[in-house]
């Protein structure tokens, strides 16, 4: 299965970190190390065209945190998967679970509870539906 235009999901899920001396700095270092490497490997298989990771909202110390992936894809390779979850999400998925979380747990990251969440329109899109709905 293909697509031609790109199309961003997004993820939430959350990092159990098992090492105490683990700075926040040192955490958004290896989130974004790891990311680009799965990136690295998936990039041909996949047809992703970009993803990265970042802390979802504030937070004071590092232990389990919630993080947000945003994936982003061009030319999809997955397959029959794809068809009945929406190939984006499909992709976003084998993403994680197959080129992240394992590189992530090897660092002593645990990941949990991956989630598909809502993607925000663009202020343009909501100008077009609001102005739609008041000419209707």
């Amino acid at each position: 299965m293909r697509s031609s235009k790109p199309e961003k999901v997004l993820f939430r899920f959350n990092v159990s970190v098992q090492d105490s001396s683990l700075s926040v700095k040192d955490l958004r270092g290896r989130l974004a190390s790891t990311t680009r490497e799965a990136l690295a490997e998936a990039q041909t298989k996949l047809g992703v065209i970009r993803a990265k990771t970042e802390k979802a909202g504030g937070f004071g110390g590092v232990g389990e945190t919630a993080v947000i992936l945003a994936f982003i894809v061009k030319a999809l390779k997955v397959g029959a998967v794809a068809a009945g979850t929406g190939a984006a999400g499909a992709a976003g998925k084998m993403f994680f679970e197959k080129y992240l979380a394992p590189r992530l747990i090897k660092l002593d990251l645990l990941p949990s509870k991956f989630r598909r969440i809502p993607t925000p329109q663009s202020p343009r899109a909501s100008k077009k539906t609001s102005s739609k709905k008041r000419r209707g």
